[in-house]
């Protein structure tokens, strides 16, 4: 990703470099929210959201995200797992804000949600 900061076009468009910025954050982030949710056991919950969002399918991918958020916050609130828990909370936050690391973007408008291709390079 970071390559492709250094090969885009001058004449790029602020939003579309805000777009790849928020690509890479997003990316980022579901790296180490898997991290997370693996070492608690849920491994499989993320992944059934992420592949609803690669399949452009916002509405399953953000109902399955509240549904890992919801027992994520249902976890005993003590310790190590506690913390761990929160982060994953504060890292399924930032994937249903930002974008998605294959560049789809989530857009939020009122209470839908749908992906936007990003095609920087034709």
């Amino acid at each position: 990703m970071y390559g492709r900061f250094a090969v885009l076009p001058d004449e790029a468009q602020p939003l579309q470099r805000s777009q790849l910025l928020a690509a890479l954050s997003v990316g980022t982030e579901i790296i180490q929210l898997r991290r997370i949710v693996r070492r608690l056991g849920l491994g499989s919950e993320l992944d059934v959201a992420l592949v609803a969002a690669a399949a452009g399918n916002s509405a399953v991918a953000t109902t399955r995200l509240a549904i890992l958020d919801h027992v994520l916050a249902s976890l005993p609130g003590a310790g190590t797992g506690a913390r761990a828990a929160l982060r994953a909370r504060g890292g399924v936050l930032a994937v249903v804000r930002g974008a998605h690391p294959t560049c789809f973007v989530f857009r939020r408008s009122s209470a839908r949600v749908r992906f936007t291709e990003i095609d920087l390079f034709r």
